[in-house]
């Protein structure tokens, strides 16, 4: 079917505001203030020449921050593609979820090498690419695929939707684009402290956002 791109935008915004959208906004945004202030830290102790042990916890906890917003994105990605929007079932929790972090996870680094490579040795393969996969995530959360035939299953969806896909894209960095340069301004304005809070809770919001336009297209394709 046709991709029609307003109605994935209005209902990643939509259900972005929605109870299980809030939700998962404050769950991101405790996500990334606590990874901000960890960086910040892990800099004050380099800086201060602290102890290796410290380093070592301060480089636990971003790792173990970073598998906990893995899982908080899987969760969002089935829950955005459910018509659920005020409650949280255990099956969308529980359902196969060690197998879907362990693809996600390792299916995030190949993802990220072959774009950079493509970017790096022309930009159009590493556009391409982005594009022809943009649902791999989707169907480890969903369909419990492996993250190479998620992959697979990406590429075969997004045939003869590219540029409509391209154009989806441009829109959301727009939106992520604006909600950074507010919390930017934010962080002149109200202090460093207080700006980086700004910051981290726009960030949030563009983050569901993004995660809901993509889950409500994948509906869409899948028919």
């Amino acid at each position: 079917m046709d991709l029609d791109i307003g109605l994935a935008l209005e209902e990643g915004f939509q259900r972005t505001f929605k109870r299980n959208g809030l939700m998962l906004v404050a769950a991101f945004f405790l996500l990334n203030t606590a990874s901000a202030f960890s960086g910040l830290r892990a800099g004050s102790e380099a800086a201060s020449l602290s102890s290796s042990g410290n380093a070592v916890l301060m480089s636990v906890t971003g790792i173990a921050l970073g598998i906990i917003s893995v899982f908080v994105s899987i969760v969002a990605i089935r829950i955005f593609v459910s018509d659920e929007t005020e409650n949280v079932p255990d099956r969308v929790m529980k359902r196969n979820i060690g197998s879907a972090l362990i693809h996600t996870l390792v299916g995030g680094i190949l993802f990220a090498i072959a774009v950079l490579a493509g970017l790096v040795l022309f930009i159009v393969p590493g556009i391409y690419l982005i594009l022809a996969l943009m649902f791999w995530t989707v169907f480890v959360a969903v369909e419990d695929e492996s993250f190479f035939d998620a992959m697979q299953s990406s590429w075969e969806m997004t045939k003869g939707h590219k540029w409509r896909l391209l154009g989806l894209l441009l829109v959301v960095l727009v939106v992520n684009g604006l909600l950074s340069g507010t919390g930017g301004l934010a962080s002149l304005g109200l202090g460093s402290t207080v700006g980086m809070v700004m910051m981290q809770f726009l960030s949030a919001v563009g983050g569901v956002f993004t995660l809901a336009v993509e889950a409500r297209t994948y509906t869409q394709l899948a028919g």
